[in-house]
């Protein structure tokens, strides 16, 4: 038990079961009930005004269910915990609160006792779902391995748990849980020696390689997997602890299905290589990276306590001017740091921002360059796309000359730079299209709407309308200003005086 109280929102919609669960704490050393809500909307506002530890959210809710907003106090907080008590125990609504990245799930039969104990796991760090919910689970796999044919059965849904499971827990915690021996754990989750590219799922503490890690496995000697937090196009992410260090970092490993093709190889390479020659507060730091004894590529990154300016702006439509000065200087201040280096980004969009909120303000970062290319400084402008990764990138965000798999210099990232700008003020994409192709289209050929008073509701800063049409221009020629020159007039603009890096 931590040595301060541990805070509590309730979010429950059933006055009596609020009253029952607020008073059931007050009964209790440990914890404190800092607020209480009976919808989704008035949970999401508690949350970001109280900054609980943890709440305990009911899937029924008026308007807003619960499991939406878990996720949206997840992406505004994320450190805050989230455990659903519900009356539900059915495989989707299980399935949909594991995607939203509940941390627990228990149902409303729970004894108190029960109750505190996952609370105080869970703030630990741990993810916690009601034994007998994984009970049901084990017997249900036994079943399938079996070939039983009645009873409940391992379902498609049921499998997804499993395997959301296996990122959340360790070996041994999966075997409690769904009570299975040491043996049948072996016999179950071994994968068969025809999976290629798998690895073994080995005990805590073991040394594990494979593209698949389960929490407590050690990868490459000093990186131990705490949890799993997402997959890009490329890779799977996780956050593990360097041993020796005593360090919270991001692990990054190639998909599987990627090791062979060498084109593919190559790009990750040259996301660690680009990445790790930068140093700057802005921008993620790469402080490791290599290939595992089992040939699987992986690259090691500050781990960051944040969300992705995409998650910000679905939540709050648009950003303020202050929010919107504050984010887009040190954005900025990290590419002019890139580009001075030679390195060109090649996929600015708002999921590769990460905002961190802090006591100081807002920490920003530029993450994920796999897409960037090396410009040898001094060696001239472009390089050509046609052998670099062909035409890949975000159509939303894609220069023109990227959208025709053109020469590509610094400008490129202007123009990307330029649309997330532009949807960050405006609430809406700078191109919009029902495929792929009309957003090419629009990219190539057309400029986006005006910015102007009616879309806001308050007169836009002319010179900043000037400054993202600038980076908007289609000829990377007309696109005039550096990335310091654009910082350096939001500088003005904001009334700031000018530094070199920014939080």
């Amino acid at each position: 038990m931590n040595s301060e109280p541990i805070s509590i929102l309730i979010v429950e919609d059933q006055e009596l079961i609020r009253l029952g669960l607020r008073l059931s704490f007050q009964r209790q050393e440990g914890f404190v009930v800092v607020g209480e809500a009976a919808d989704g909307l008035s949970a999401i506002k508690k949350a970001i005004e109280l900054r609980p530890q943890l709440a305990i959210v009911d899937i029924g809710l008026p308007g807003l269910n619960g499991i939406e907003a878990g996720r949206r106090i997840k992406a505004s907080l994320p450190a805050t915990k989230v455990l659903i008590l519900t009356l539900k125990d059915d495989d989707d609504s299980i399935l949909d609160a594991l995607h939203a990245g509940a941390d627990g799930y228990c149902l409303k039969d729970i004894s108190q006792e029960d109750l505190s104990e996952a609370i105080s796991r869970i703030v630990d760090g741990h993810f916690w779902i009601q034994p007998r919910l994984g009970r049901r689970l084990g017997a249900a796999f036994v079943k399938q391995s079996a070939g039983a044919v009645e009873g409940e059965t391992l379902t498609s849904r049921k499998r997804e748990i499993l395997e959301i499971l296996t990122r959340k827990l360790s070996v041994a915690e999966i075997g409690q849980l769904l009570s299975f021996t040491e043996k049948e754990m072996e016999e179950q989750f071994a994968p068969s020696q025809s999976e290629a590219g798998s690895a073994d799922a080995k005990p805590q503490g073991k040394q594990s390689s494979g593209p698949r890690l389960f929490v407590g496995t050690v990868f490459a000697g000093r990186y131990r997997i705490d949890k799993f937090v997402g997959q890009g196009g490329m890779g799977r992410v996780y956050q593990a602890t360097h041993l020796m260090m005593d360090r919270k970092v991001a692990l990054k490993l190639l998909h599987p299905q990627f090791i062979d093709d060498r084109k593919l190889v190559k790009k990750f390479h040259q996301e660690s290589k680009s990445a790790s020659l930068l140093n700057h507060p802005n921008i993620v730091t790469i402080f490791d990276f290599g290939v595992s004894d089992d040939d699987i590529p992986y690259l090691v990154m500050d781990f960051i306590e944040g969300c992705g300016l995409d998650v910000i702006l679905r939540e709050s439509g648009r950003l303020s001017l202050t929010e919107f000065y504050e984010i887009f200087s040190a954005v900025l201040a990290g590419l002019n740091e890139a580009h001075e280096n030679g390195i060109v980004h090649c996929d600015l969009k708002p999921s590769n921002i990460v905002v961190e909120r802090t006591a100081r303000g807002s920490r920003v970062k530029i993450v994920d360059f796999g897409l960037a290319r090396i410009q040898p400084v001094g060696k001239g402008l472009q390089f050509r796309s046609t052998d670099a990764f062909e035409i890949v990138g975000s159509p939303l965000y894609m220069s023109p000359e990227q959208c025709k798999g053109e020469a590509l210099d610094q400008r490129t990232d202007i123009y990307s730079l330029g649309c997330v700008m532009y949807e960050a003020l405006c609430g809406q994409p700078a191109f919009n299209g029902s495929t792929p192709m009309v957003v090419f289209m629009k990219q190539v050929e057309e400029m986006p709407p005006p910015i102007t008073r009616e879309m806001l509701g308050y007169e836009p800063p002319q010179a900043l309308v000037d400054m993202i049409f600038t980076a908007l221009r289609k000829a990377p020629s007309e696109r005039t200003m550096t990335a310091l020159e654009m910082r350096q007039v939001l500088a003005a603009l904001s009334g700031e005086k000018f530094g070199k890096t920014t939080l």
